[in-house]
């Protein structure tokens, strides 16, 4: 939702969901070595929650790992979501003013082209 201020059109989210999801599959570690990603690449992939929430299912599913072996991705899962809700407050709150903004702005250009025509009608009567 806190990237959501770039996309314009409904078509987008899904044409940008399958070009990224398979380098986040990479970048997860899962399906590519972690000890063979570049460490820049390691802290890119922090950025995104899909990175904790796979090493994570994936050691409780086939490690048979409990809550506790994965604090820290559980951790780091709930610092993603307040860090996206804070953000997503912040873009919504911007969306919201532009909106009112061009509101504002329609409804006086509107008020105005009715004064306007108002005038001269009442010109034309008398």
């Amino acid at each position: 939702m806190t990237v959501s201020v770039f996309v314009r059109n409904r078509e987008k989210p899904m044409i940008l969901f399958a070009f990224f999801s398979v380098p986040m599959l990479f970048l997860s570690g899962i399906s590519w070595p972690g000890s063979g990603i570049p460490v820049f690449w390691k802290y890119v992939s922090y950025l995104f929650p899909s990175t904790f929430g796979i090493n994570g299912f994936v050691r409780i599913n086939n490690l048979s790992a409990d809550l506790a072996d994965v604090k820290f991705e559980y951790h780091a899962l709930w610092l993603q979501t307040g860090i996206y809700f804070v953000t997503t407050c912040f873009v919504y709150r911007g969306q919201i003013l532009m909106s009112r903004l061009r509101t504002i702005k329609k409804y006086q250009e509107m008020k105005a082209k009715l004064a306007k025509e108002s005038f001269a009608n009442n010109g034309d009567v008398q």
